[in-house]
Formats: C-alpha cells, sequence, structure tokens
C-alpha cells in the first residue's frame, strides 16, 4: 500500500457536456482539452474538482485520427501559470473513438513525458490527472502524483 489517497474526478453536467461535444466531434476523430480543477484533499480521497474546461481547437492540433491526437504543449503554458499561482489541479482528458477502456501505449507514452513536466512546472505536492472519454460518454483515468508516479 502507498499510502497515497485514492483520487476522483467531479465535474458538472455543463462540463461533461462541453468534453462531450468538443473530443467525439461529428468528424470522428479523437479530440483533446485540458480542465483546470481544485482539491478537496482528504486522508482517504483526494477529489479534483473541474472549474474550467479548455478544449484544444482541433485545427490547431498537430494530427488527428479517430485513433490518435497529438497537440504541443505551448497550449498549456498560461494554464501551468494558472494551476501554479491558484494551486490548482491539471487534468488533460481525450477521446477514443472505439471502445477501448484502457490507455494505449501512445497515451502512456504521451503522459509519462507530460505530468512530470505539469508537476515539476506546479511545484505541487498533490496529484494532477490524465482521463479519457468513451463515445458513450464514460470516462476513466488515472493520478500522477509528483515524487510517486501514477495510479489508478
Amino acid at each position: 500500500m502507498s499510502g497515497r489517497p485514492g483520487v476522483t474526478l467531479s465535474l458538472s453536467q455543463d462540463h461533461h457536456a462541453l468534453l462531450e461535444d468538443h473530443l467525439l466531434s461529428e468528424d470522428g476523430c479523437e479530440g483533446a482539452a485540458v480542465a483546470l480543477c481544485g482539491r478537496r484533499v482528504g486522508s482517504t480521497t483526494h477529489r479534483l474538482l473541474v472549474r474550467e474546461v479548455h478544449p484544444f481547437p482541433h485545427e490547431q492540433c498537430d494530427a488527428r485520427s479517430p485513433v490518435r491526437v497529438t497537440w504541443r504543449s505551448d497550449f498549456l503554458v498560461s494554464l501551468l501559470e494558472r494551476a501554479e499561482a491558484e494551486g490548482l489541479a491539471l487534468v488533460k482528458v481525450h477521446s477514443h473513438r472505439t471502445d477501448y477502456r484502457e490507455f494505449s501505449r501512445t497515451d502512456d507514452q504521451a503522459d509519462h513525458e507530460l505530468f512530470p513536466c505539469v508537476a515539476g512546472w506546479t511545484g505541487s505536492a498533490f496529484p494532477h490527472a490524465s482521463v479519457v472519454m468513451l463515445p458513450d460518454g464514460a470516462m476513466f483515468g488515472r493520478a500522477f502524483w509528483p515524487g510517486f508516479g501514477w495510479m489508478p
């Protein structure tokens, strides 16, 4: 047992609808967004509470297909500055256009490159997260704990 509390994500119906509309667009390609979240630190559960959703514009993606989305990290700079200044968590959200209910190898590689940088920038000892939205609107994710790594 790591001693770290579990991590949950709470979002409003409006935030979920915004994510669903953007990430599951009619073109059938994956999409990406970032959520800035407040935190509720508990001894058994750490809750991330979505305050804002920032869709990554489809036309600014480096590549989009039904099985992959890539985008430039410069989109994150102002969001990371806010996260640092306000003690917020950053949650990366992207879609899977199939019912694939796991993180792909591409997801793993991208997250393992991104989240240590996010943690280093914000200087927080608390988690950030990566979340996938499926075609039915269901979501699953994992949390990155600075200094400890990933937990489902």
